[in-house]
Parts: C-alpha cells; structure tokens; sequence
C-alpha cells in the first residue's frame, strides 16, 4: 500500500477512534430482533458505536484484512480516495463496505462490481474561475443585456424623432416583411406593440382593453430577457384590465406585478388573420394605455460584438444599472477575476498580453457554444427548454435566444419547434421538403400554429427571405390549404414553386444559402407540453 493510502488509512482510525469515544458502547447483549439494522433511536446510537468499533478493527488490522473478507474493498476505497476523491468519500465508501460485512445490500453473485462515483468538487464548479473561463461565462451572462439596450437606444432615438419612445408604447401597424431587420425570427401572426418602460421614478399602470376572441398577450421581460409576467388571453382573460408594474425596491399593493430590474421591456403580441383584419387591431392598440414616471436617458453601450475592452466596459455599467438576481451570484464570483461585478469598474488597461490572449481565447469559446446546439431531436425537430422564456441560470441557452430567438414566451404562453438537420443544427441547405400531417393530427392548440421559413445571415440571425407569393409562414389560419381524400394535408417547402395544385400549399425557401424553418405553437394543449403529441417528420421531396 502507498504512502498516501497509509496516510488516509491513519486519517480515518483517528476520525473513527474520536466518534467511537463520543459513541455509547454496544450491548453484550443483543438478539437478532435489536441488530443494527432494525435498531432505532437509543438503540440505532448503540448500533452506530459497534459499527464504529468495527470499522475501527478492519482499519487497525490495515491491509492484512484483504485475505480475510473486507479489507480488499476497503483498500480500493482508500487507493481511490487517494487519488483525489473528494474530502468525506471515504467515510461512505467505508459504510458501504461495513453494510457488505454484514450481509446488507450484497452483490448477487455474477453481478458487476459497480466503481466509486467521486462527489463534484462545488468550489471547483461554482467557484471563481480563471480568466479564460471568467471570459467565457462573463461574455455569455451578458450579452442579453447588449441585445436590449440596443433596443432601447432605438426607442430613446424614437422619443427624440416622434415622442413615442420610452414609456410609451410603439405599435407595429403593419406585418413583418422581409426589410424587416430589427428582432431576429420576427413572426407573421400577430401586429407588435412595443415599450421600454423606466421604473425608476415609480411604478406604472398598464391598461389592457377587452379583446374577446383574439390572441392577446402582454409580455413582461427584465432587461436579461427574462419573462417575469405574461398578461394574456391566458392568464387574465379576454376582458383585459389595469395593472400596476412595480420596480425591485418599491412597495407594492395587492395584485401588482414586481420587475427585477427598474427597466422592463413590453411586448404586445396580437393574432392577425389577414390585411382585412388590421383595423380591428388597430383599435385594440390604440386602447392599450401606459402611464409612468418620467424616464432616465439611457446610456449608449458598445455592440456584442465588439473588442473585448469596450464589450466589457459596457457589461460593466450595464451590470450595474440592471444588478442581477440573488440567484446569480455564483455566476458572478466565476466574472471576479475580470473585475466585473456590482459596484464595480471595469479596467481593461489592468490585463497584460498574455491575460489579454486568455481573455479573447473565453470569448471564442462563448461563441462557439452559442453557436452550437447540442439539443436532441425527435423526429428532426427540437422543442421548447423548459426554462424558455424564464431562464433562470440557463445562461447559454439564454444568450443563445438572444441571437436567435429574442423574446421568446414560456412554454405555456407558446413553444417553439424548431427542424434540425443531421450534424444537430439548425441550419438547412436542402433544396425541398414535404411535411405531411394525418387527419386530426395538427398541433393541439387553443390558439393557433404556424411554420415560418428565415434566412439565416452570416452573423446567425433569422429574417424572412422575399418570394413570389410573399408568403412567409403556413398554419391553420392560411387560406386556399388543399386537403387529401383522407383528410390528411401536405406542406411543400422549397426554393422553387413546385407547381400545379401543390403551390396551394407551398411555403418558399430562400433562393439560396442557409435557411431555417420554425414551428409555433400559440397556447399549447397538454399533450404537446407534455410531450404525448410530436411533429411528423420532414420527408425530401
């Protein structure tokens, strides 16, 4: 046996030997009704001291005892243990060998000797990281707040132009077209009313008007994305309302909505089914009303992707201005050694060359992981995170979202399919599909679906692609779809128009380069949130 394994060997006796004093004696006299197995209370303390004892012996007796029945395992407990098993493995890997010396929990002969599992080292995996990986998970944990306060900025540049920007709400009047580039994977089902609301004079009342039938939702988001309250169909009916928006530190009445952060981002979404449905939602916009204090200038902030210096000097003072949740406070000591955090400053003239190299060598491996998916796929698609939309310290995923996605709801609100070709991407270059969906065999829904075809731009971004038909999405709300015999329908997904009675249901391609094709889901059934119902596979045509 190694130095080392004496050593713990040693260890543990004077650990034993201290617990055993500390421990009442075991009775000299026990039946097998009172043994350590179904003792309890007085007794099980009783039982605990002969376990001691024993262990005590088989550790005093060392290696020898290998011969004798026991002492093998303890010695690969201990050879394991000294190889970097984590502190108080041992002492559980000993009571599982005591319980075999008694005959509990014995391996059934034939059976394989399952290995030691080593506990996580927690400093290790939550504590403060090196500078490569500091870069990494800071890049990452930030960059949500880059993708909203560029949005303000375009909202504080509206206040100047038109006076409708912050703490005002911006109405889309018309749906997304193919010139539309500002929220990547913009949808074609629903008008969008926008607001950057500042709650750090007070709070703020939202009125909602009545809107009946229609899919209405009101999508409350902190400035890292995340969903903090959805005023929907769903969860305030179709007979809208008041309510008042609090920020972090304010009192609240009953009833209000808290922010995490004293700047929220609003989103209204609104079902649209056709041009000759815009003036009723125009209506419903002009009744949707915002009052609030007076609102702070917002500061400007470099891009995502800009040099490491200002990316982080940025990060910084938008740290600060949003400070993150309790819960993301791990996440924060693994930022410590760049020198981001609340209340602080970042100084990027303190990194030499060779800590600058490590810097920029983390934000290469953030990029890399956001731009890799390693989500499985049913039937080549991949379906709503359980977090989307709230992503708590799902922090890949989240900026992940943010480049893709922004703005997603959570599951309940919608879900989101997304197809995935055969290396898990979500990025196409196939020519043409078809999708076939049996009779009755559509995505359940209370409100509706829809599958929408992007290109994807060299920066990873999706926007819609221009077309013959200036179609851009197909779904249960589309016109025209011509059914087979058996009820069942296809969907034809191409770059060129497949002719004849199929262009009815065609949903055209980019002509060229990548392209990306997504599946909503409006107010999901249980089945498809629980996973019962999935989407029949993509078939090339």
């Amino acid at each position: 046996m190694s130095d080392a394994v004496d050593e713990k060997r040693r260890e543990l006796l004077r650990t034993l030997r201290d617990r055993r004093e500390q421990t009442p004696p075991r009775p000299r006299e026990a039946s097998p009704a009172s043994s350590p197995q179904t003792q309890s209370g007085s007794d099980n303390q009783q039982g605990r001291g002969w376990m001691l004892e024993l262990l005590q012996r088989k550790l005093t007796e060392g290696p020898a005892a290998a011969g004798r029945g026991g002492g093998g395992m303890l010695r690969r407990a201990l050879e394991q243990n000294a190889g970097g098993a984590a502190r108080g493995a041992p002492l559980q890997r000993l009571g599982q060998t005591v319980r075999q010396m008694q005959g509990v929990g014995t391996r059934p002969e034939g059976a394989k000797e399952r290995a030691f599992a080593a506990p996580a080292n927690l400093l290790e995996a939550f504590g403060p990281a090196d500078l490569r990986t500091a870069a990494r998970e800071a890049w990452t944990f930030c960059l949500p707040l880059f993708e909203v306060a560029r949005l303000r900025m375009m909202a504080a540049v509206r206040a100047q132009r038109a006076g409708n920007g912050i703490n005002s709400f911006n109405h889309t009047r018309k749906l997304v077209t193919p010139g539309t580039r500002v929220i990547t994977a913009p949808n074609v089902d629903t008008l969008f009313s926008n607001a950057f609301i500042d709650l750090g004079s007070g709070p703020a009342t939202i009125v909602i008007p009545r809107t009946g039938e229609r899919y209405f939702s009101v999508q409350l988001m902190d400035m890292y994305t995340n969903t903090f309250a959805v005023l929907s169909s769903r969860t305030i009916g179709c007979d809208g309302g008041t309510f008042s928006i609090v920020g972090p530190r304010d009192p609240a009445d009953n009833g209000a909505v808290r922010s995490p952060t004293e700047w929220i981002w609003a989103m209204v979404r609104i079902a649209v089914n056709g041009p000759e449905d815009l003036p009723e939602l125009h209506r419903i916009q002009d009744g949707i009303l915002l009052q609030a204090g007076s609102a702070r200038s917002p500061g400007k902030f470099a891009q995502r992707l800009a040099p490491w210096q200002n990316y982080f000097a940025s990060a910084s003072a938008l740290l600060n201005e949003s400070p993150p949740l309790a819960t993301d406070y791990a996440a924060l000591r693994r930022m410590a050694p760049l020198g981001l955090g609340v209340g602080q400053s970042f100084n990027p003239g303190s990194f030499d060359s060779l800590q600058s190299a490590e810097i920029e060598a983390g934000i290469a491996d953030a990029r890399a992981a956001i731009a890799t998916r390693p989500r499985e796929a049913i039937d080549g698609w991949s379906y709503s995170d359980a977090e989307s939309g709230n992503w708590g310290q799902n922090y890949v995923h989240r900026a992940r979202a943010a480049v893709r996605g922004l703005a997603g709801l959570p599951r309940q609100e919608a879900m989101y399919m997304h197809a995935v070709a055969p290396n898990g991407s979500y990025h196409l270059q196939e020519d043409s599909w078809r999708l076939t969906f049996g009779p009755d065999q559509t995505p359940p829904v209370y409100a509706f679906w829809s599958l929408t075809a992007y290109e994807v731009t060299v920066q990873g971004q999706y926007f819609l692609a221009n077309n013959p038909l200036d179609r851009y999405s197909i779904g249960d709300r589309t016109r025209g779809l011509r059914h087979n015999d058996d009820g069942s329908f296809d969907i034809w997904i191409s770059r060129q128009d497949p002719g004849g009675e199929k262009t009815a249901n065609w949903l055209p391609l980019p002509e060229s380069g990548r392209y990306s094709l997504g599946l909503r889901a409006y107010l999901p059934k249980q089945e498809l949130l629980n996973g019962d119902y999935r989407l029949p596979p993509l078939v090339p045509a």
